[in-house]
């Protein structure tokens, strides 16, 4: 494996790491700090385990929404490197469990396609030419047009993968209101990328 190639594929590993850090921080409300807290030392104790709380959510979100990237993306890698097709079952987060009901299959299936498209997309993003995430991009991409269609596909499996799993595990008020805040702020923030890598 040459050193480009790694170098792409660690371009392509931060840049994913980041985009869930900058997610999380925009769904999930870090605790406010006020000046009772410096008065009344108690109150500073409980603001600290709140941060600490805020710190392991972050944690947990961006391992969460980066479980199916990270694993198209290293399936992509090995895939290039062995220069071996990749089946339907490689591809499956949780191929080794049993399927346990028709709510947690559908969760898995909406997953399969999230993977399959994020392969593909990795894929062309590690045999592209550039130094850094936006030069990848625009080598694979050609057109700002053609980017965006598939940041608006991504989106969309994203929402189903979503509402199969809030169906599956945790169907509340408060968890859809996060899921939506989620598809929001990830969409805000992937035309906001998109606009930066190709205005240059």
């Amino acid at each position: 494996m040459d050193q480009d190639f790694e170098q792409r594929f660690t371009a392509i590993f931060k840049r994913e790491e980041q985009f869930a850090h900058t997610l999380a921080t925009s769904v999930i409300q870090k605790p406010k700090l006020t000046v009772w807290m410096f008065l009344v030392p108690i109150l500073f104790i409980y603001h600290a385990n709140h941060i600490k709380r805020y710190k392991n959510n972050l944690a947990n979100f961006q391992q969460g929404f980066t479980r199916t990237k990270m694993h198209a993306l290293n399936l992509a890698r090995e895939e290039l490197v062995r220069g071996e097709r990749k089946q339907q079952r490689e591809m499956d987060l949780f191929a080794d469990y049993d399927v346990d009901g028709p709510n947690v299959a559908e969760v898995r299936k909406r997953q399969l396609e999230e993977i399959q498209l994020l392969h593909k997309h990795y894929r062309n993003l590690l045999k592209a030419s550039g130094r850094d995430y936006p030069e990848l991009v625009r080598s694979a991409y050609k057109t700002k047009q053609e980017f965006k269609k598939f940041l608006k596909k991504l989106g969309e499996v994203e929402k189903e993968v979503n509402k199969a799993a809030l169906k599956a595990f945790h169907d509340t008020e408060e968890s859809r209101k996060v899921v939506s805040d989620m598809e929001l702020h990830a969409s805000v923030l992937r035309k906001e990328e998109a606009e930066r890598i190709f205005n240059v």
